[in-house]
């Protein structure tokens, strides 16, 4: 499994903390890989959209709202996992989400498994440049992490929201929308 990295901001709501963030682009990270956003295959990960802290299984923090596939990048839309009202103790997920407030944790990375890809030819070179190395022309989304270090440097947390968005704002703006709950308008 690879991983790639990028940045995100946070906004609180009685239910849930929200923000919306780029997961990766096609920008040449600091591997020297390219993932090609249009060679992503979401399919798996949209039935189980979990949001987690650093790439570690045992710490899932929320769960993907949205994902939105541009020509250069792919945006997504999280909500951070509220605190149950008969929850005792510490709540991780609010953790990440002061850390997120204060600045301190605004990058985000995929873990993906490459299904083609290939060295980069001169043709990437001139296209990405000329720190590439190798380029993912298709591959699978296995999950998606927020992070303090990325390897994409311009996965990175784009806006806070104010509460959850509705399925029908997500649509209006032509976000694709998994089947996971959301409140309606």
């Amino acid at each position: 499994m690879n991983s790639k990295n990028l940045q995100a901001s946070i906004a609180k709501s009685g239910k849930a903390s929200t923000f919306v963030a780029t997961i990766t682009t096609d920008s040449v990270d600091r591997d020297g890989e390219v993932v090609v956003p249009a060679g992503m295959n979401s399919r798996d990960y949209e039935r189980n959209p979990v949001l987690l802290y650093e790439h570690d299984v045992q710490k899932p923090v929320g769960k993907m709202l949205s994902m939105k596939r541009m020509d250069r990048g792919i945006e997504a839309e999280f909500a951070l996992a509220p605190r149950p009202d008969n929850h005792v103790g510490e709540w991780f997920p609010d953790t990440v989400a002061s850390l997120m407030d204060f600045g301190a944790l605004n990058t985000m990375s995929i873990g993906f498994l490459g299904i083609e890809s290939r060295p980069a030819t001169k043709a990437d070179s001139e296209k990405y440049g000329s720190g590439v190395r190798r380029v993912y022309g298709k591959w699978k989304l296995l999950e998606v992490s927020v992070v303090s270090v990325p390897a994409n440097q311009d996965a990175i947390v784009l806006a806070v929201r104010k509460g959850l968005v509705t399925r029908d704002a997500a649509k209006a703006f032509g976000i694709v929308v998994p089947d996971a709950p959301m409140p309606a308008q």
